[in-house]
């Protein structure tokens, strides 16, 4: 029998992302937009000093039932509890539920650069301020990337077990 090729889990992201800014502890509602490069300072807290947290969830849909998330309730609070620790504005629940519900509504998200039943869903929160010192920013960005998925191929993965620190359960 002649070997598969092994097709990549993952080409590109969904053509569209969820976007959200927060100045002054204001968020502004979620948004969509091409996904693609964002104006960023190269000083930006973010970048220099890793204020920047995000999530990785999955949905799943068999193309006629509505979609079905995975834990999405813990994946936010793991994300709330990211952002506190590192002093970042939290995006309220309603803008992280909005903002993945636009992303899982848009039938392109589903479908490419190749159609799956497989979504992975990347929530983001960075700092946008730039500053020499490492600062809370008071500028945050909230970005809601998306991507089909195909199932993982046959071969075996190797794992890393974190014993100190986890931010899945009580560490």
């Amino acid at each position: 029998m002649a070997e598969q090729p092994h097709l990549p889990l993952f080409e590109d992201w969904s053509p569209q992302m969820g976007i959200a800014d927060c100045g002054d502890s204001d968020w502004t509602p979620p948004r969509r937009t091409t996904c693609g490069k964002l104006p960023i300072h190269p000083g930006a807290m973010g970048i220099q000093f890793g204020q920047s947290v995000f999530e990785g969830c999955r949905a799943f849909w068999n193309g006629a039932d509505p979609a079905r998330l995975f834990r999405i309730d813990e994946h936010y609070s793991r994300l709330v509890t990211s952002c506190e620790r590192l002093r970042m504005p939290v995006p309220p629940e309603q803008l992280f539920v909005e903002a993945v519900a636009n992303q899982l509504q848009d039938a392109t998200s589903w479908s490419s650069p190749f159609p799956s039943e497989t979504l992975y869903i990347r929530p983001v929160v960075f700092g946008q301020d730039d500053h020499v010192m490492p600062i809370p920013s008071a500028r945050t960005t909230f970005v809601v990337l998306t991507a089909p998925l195909r199932l993982f191929p046959g071969e075996p993965l190797v794992l890393f077990a974190e014993r100190e620190f986890s931010r899945a359960a009580k560490g």
